[in-house]
């Protein structure tokens, strides 16, 4: 399974390889700085095709979101039909300013295939309603009464 890869300007980088198994690494084609608690839209240059039958998920890398504080917005998911370019919504969740420089990893991408599945209406069961029952109150043995 090939997942293809435009390039819409001069700056966009293509992922060059699947490290870990299923995994592509998203990376900014861009210097790219972040205030703590800004968010920006990454326009990365880069069209993507997806194969028929199949959607692409794009989200934060774990370890970014711990050691730096970047968090991709979403997931972003794009479909076969889709080939806009694509934006990635970026937000600096730590305490400290964030320098990316063209090449570094802003998040990762993964390939999902998709199960057609039916839809089906169906009429709920109607659920019992239990209504608590009465107890009467133990008397207290801690409780005495002056007379």
């Amino acid at each position: 399974m090939k997942i293809g890869f435009g390039k819409l300007n001069a700056q966009a980088r293509v992922p060059k390889y699947d490290r870990y198994g299923g995994i592509l690494e998203v990376v900014t084609p861009v210097p790219v700085e972040l205030q703590p608690g800004e968010r920006v839209d990454l326009k990365t240059g880069l069209s993507i095709r997806v194969p028929e039958g199949h959607i692409l998920s794009i989200q934060s890398m774990p370890s970014l979101l711990v050691l730096k504080g970047l968090e991709v917005l979403g997931p972003i998911f794009v479909a076969s039909e889709n080939e806009d370019e694509l934006k990635i919504p970026l937000h600096n969740v730590g305490k400290s300013q964030i320098n990316l420089q063209p090449g570094d990893i802003v998040g990762v991408a993964i390939l999902h295939s998709l199960v057609l599945t039916g839809i089906e209406e169906f009429t709920p069961e109607k659920q019992k309603v239990e209504r608590p029952t009465r107890k009467s109150p133990k008397k207290d043995p801690f409780r005495f009464e002056v007379s």
